[in-house]
This record gives C-alpha cells, structure tokens and sequence, in this order.
C-alpha cells in the first residue's frame, strides 16, 4: 500500500493529507497569501469533476451561513464558468455546511476526496465562530472561496476570490472587498479540465 501525504502549515493550523483525501484549509487570520498571482493562467489543484454540472446540498444550520452557500453558488453559476452547481435535496457530490468551532482559525475549510485525477466527493464548510460576526456579503466571499476548491482551483495572491486570506493586508474581502468570481477566477476555473 502506498500512502501520499504532504504537509502544510497555515497559521498553526497542520494539515495533514493522506491517501486520496485532500484539505484547503482557509485561515481566518491575517497574513500573506501562498500561491502565484492571479493571472487567469489555471492554477487548480489537480483535480476535476467528470461533468460539468455538480449537484450540490445545502445542509449549513445556521441561516446566514445556508444564505451564504447559496449566494456563493449563485455567483458562479452566474459567471461565464463552464462549470454549474445545481442545488438538489439529497446525493449532491458537493455537502455545504456549517459549524461552530471556536478551537480553530478557520473561517472556512473544504475536504475533498479523490479516485485519480477526479473529484468523487467534496464537503465545505463554513465556521460560524467567525462568520457569526461578519456581514453576509463577507461571509459570501468566503463561501465563494471553499465553492472555487469545490471545482478545483487552488490559493492565489491579488484581487480575486481564490486569495486565501479574508482579512488582513492584501485579503480578498478586507482589501479587496471580492467576493464574487473575478474574471481571473473564471479564466482559472475554465482551464480545469472535465471528463472522466
């Protein structure tokens, strides 16, 4: 058996990835973005879903996070992404939810799990903790992050929805005030292949 992990350290959160399952881990606090700039030039994660239309289910408890998740897949399927979100009740391949976890420094995280190269399932969520205090537009951005890891992008630095940062120096939602695909976004997103 063969087991792939690698290790990454964001504001003293670890995580570790083993084996197919991956973790965007966003953190809450303010420091500098760790991908390339925002370019449109396709950074994603290297992995993708095998159609173009992903069912997703809203689960979140908290109203103004459920509001959020919705909001954040309205704006990309509002985009000129190839990709759609499609809400359905149940057997979505995307679970959006929520918690309430004051232990952590995220304010959003997304958990995928893979068989090659695609995406078989992916699970988002959204910290209460942290967006209990924020506006919906704010908590918008961030749902519109996880949702950009849902399709296979990775961290950017600039002025777009893919920086890892909500807040601080530099940060999607308190310097950029970006919480919507940018045109950036979708030129990266559209650059995530599909198929199977």
């Amino acid at each position: 058996m063969v087991i792939r992990w690698k290790e990454a350290a964001l504001v003293g959160v670890t995580a570790l990835l083993l084996g197919t399952v991956g973790v965007a881990v966003v953190p809450f606090h303010s420091h500098q973005a760790l991908a390339a700039s925002g370019d449109g030039d396709g950074d994603d994660e290297g992995y993708y879903w095998s159609s173009t239309t992903i069912p997703y289910v809203n689960q979140a408890a908290y109203v103004n996070d459920a509001n959020a998740w919705s909001a954040g897949a309205s704006a990309w399927n509002n985009s000129a992404s190839k990709w759609y979100l499609q809400s359905v009740s149940q057997g979505g391949n995307i679970d959006l939810l929520d918690t309430n976890n004051s232990s952590v420094t995220w304010d959003g995280i997304t958990i995928y799990n893979t068989s090659g190269s695609n995406f078989t399932s992916v699970t988002c969520y959204l910290n209460h903790y942290y967006t209990s205090g924020y506006t919906s537009a704010e908590t918008k951005s961030v749902a519109s992050h996880e949702l950009g890891h849902a399709l296979g992008l990775a961290h950017e630095k600039g002025a777009i929805v893919m920086n890892a940062y909500t807040c601080g120096s530099g940060s999607r939602w308190c310097t950029y005030g970006i919480n919507s695909p940018t045109s950036d976004d979708v030129s990266d997103v559209n650059g995530v292949p599909n198929g199977g």
